[in-house]
């Protein structure tokens, strides 16, 4: 069969694939960006608060629907498939980064109550980086949205401060606010460097006491993460000076600690490989 090579070889060494790339502002299907582009300036713009929304009405492009159609995500996971948790969580949060699609976020009762006031509708006219919103508040008042082109596109891509946004909120429990500002501030410089080194340097991770102390406090809030349980683990193992007490935390094991009255760390049955934490979908 005939092979059209230009696709290939015309603009080599002129034209890179690479710059069309753009940086993905949300944690979830690329599909539902319009979407909950349009539910964030809607809720800025106006000051909404969940209890105003009457109803939420959408029109999207044909896979919006084919690829997030789950109309009552259980798990965080499922939350990445589902535009009507994108939606909701946009207009209850004004985010769309990592935490808005947690296992908290799907089960977080004003989201599940906005979640269900919200109805979408396919329209074959709606490109993909497009969508159409009308938001109807208790009082009759109508508010409307139509986003030609997404944040995050091509045609609209995102702003310095808005990618430092979502470093920042990638980074936060793994490095201090200190630590993030100045790694951010060395890659706007990074083409003054002399070693390119300095980026990695600059975002190595704290030592084990202080990164425990960055979770300790999710933890004696009843949160329970792996990066938490591996921290825990590396401090069973290290020499007992370094192993600290901590006030409101009792002890659950040689080193180990947990928050008071929380269910014990798991232990690995013998022959078991370590469990590993995985890098979430739209990350």
């Amino acid at each position: 069969p005939r092979r059209d090579w230009s696709e290939v070889t015309e603009g080599l060494g002129t034209r890179y694939e690479l710059a069309l790339n753009t940086y993905k502002p949300f944690a979830c299907g690329i599909v539902a960006h319009p979407s909950i582009d349009a539910a964030i300036q809607l809720r800025n713009e106006a000051k909404l608060v969940p209890a105003q929304i009457a109803s939420v009405a959408l029109r999207v492009h044909p896979l919006v629907l084919n690829l997030m159609g789950k109309t009552t995500p259980a798990v965080g996971l499922e939350g990445k498939f589902s535009i009507y948790h994108a939606v909701a969580v946009a207009l209850v949060t004004g985010r769309g980064g990592d935490a808005a699609f947690s296992d908290g976020a799907v089960t977080d009762p004003a989201v599940v109550a906005v979640r269900q006031k919200v109805v979408a509708s396919v329209d074959p006219t709606i490109k993909s980086d497009q969508a159409d919103m009308t938001i109807t508040l208790a009082d009759g008042q109508v508010l409307h949205k139509f986003i030609e082109h997404a944040v995050g596109s091509q045609q609209n891509p995102m702003s310095d401060a808005q990618l430092e946004d979502k470093f920042t909120g990638l980074a936060e429990g793994i490095l201090p606010p200190a630590q993030s500002r100045a790694l951010m501030d060395l890659c706007w410089g990074a083409w003054e460097l002399d070693d390119a080194g300095e980026l990695g340097r600059a975002g190595a991770t704290v030592r084990l006491e202080e990164r425990f102390e960055l979770l300790r406090a999710r933890a004696c809030h009843g949160e329970v993460q792996l990066e938490l349980l591996s921290a825990l683990r590396e401090l069973e193992a290290a020499p007992l000076t370094h192993r600290q007490r901590h006030p409101g935390c009792e002890v659950a094991g040689l080193g180990q600690q947990r928050p008071s009255g929380a269910q014990p760390v798991p232990q690995r049955p013998v022959g078991q490989p370590e469990r590993r934490d995985v890098l979430q979908v739209g990350r």
